[in-house]
């Protein structure tokens, strides 16, 4: 265990898809927590919950909202799939996953700012539906080698905890000083970096394929 724990940590001290991604999963950790944790709150206080095909009350409607950001989810899963399969496969898909940021943080942005239901949930069910986490996950299983990929991937996870764990309290002391909206739109500006380090992973490993079994 302490073999695999000093391969997986050498894995991160490198340059490269893996210390990158190290530094990627802590920001958007920050940013997903705030968000997480407050939309619920946003949706009660301000916008009332309305009466449609006989459902009422808040218990019903947050079950539509899930089930329906669900299948926007899936649908948008299988339609990208087939449209664009040679994107969400590439060896390497830093200029997908930068704009998939980017939309992610429009969407916070959009959902902190509406002043109507639906479109402040649409906005959500986009940034649910843009999710980099499994095109990340196949990225970077095709850049570790098997001796330090449960490990590394194990890293990155505990990076990602490591951003809601410290990003979340400051945000949500925000949140109580000025207002949700306020700490949203500072959660959707700590995803800005995360497209700039996309990018610029990109335009260095693009084209330059490494061996299966080498961690780069």
């Amino acid at each position: 265990m302490a073999s695999v724990l000093q391969t997986g940590l050498a894995a991160a001290r490198r340059r490269g898809v893996v210390r990158s991604f190290m530094v990627i999963a802590v920001l958007p950790g920050i940013s997903s927590e705030v968000f997480d944790r407050l939309w619920t709150a946003r949706v009660v206080d301000i916008f009332p919950m309305p009466t449609l095909f006989g459902v009422q009350g808040q218990a019903a409607w947050f079950t539509v909202f899930a089930l329906v950001g669900a299948l926007i989810a899936l649908a948008t899963s299988l339609i990208t799939n087939r449209i664009a399969p040679d994107r969400v496969n590439a060896l390497h898909p830093a200029k997908l996953l930068a704009l998939v940021t980017l939309i992610q943080g429009a969407d916070i942005t959009g959902f902190a700012l509406s002043g109507s239901l639906w479109p402040a949930l649409l906005a959500m069910w986009v940034r649910k539906s843009a999710h980099a986490y499994p095109v990340q996950a196949a990225w970077l299983n095709r850049n570790v080698g098997s001796h330090a990929r449960a490990t590394t991937i194990s890293l990155t996870s505990q990076a990602d905890a490591f951003g809601q764990v410290v990003g979340g309290p400051p945000l949500g002391a925000l949140a109580g000083r000025t207002s949700i909206p306020t700490a949203m739109v500072a959660a959707a500006a700590i995803l800005t970096p995360v497209a700039l380090i996309y990018a610029r992973l990109g335009s260095r490993t693009i084209g330059r394929p490494r061996p299966a079994d080498e961690v780069t």
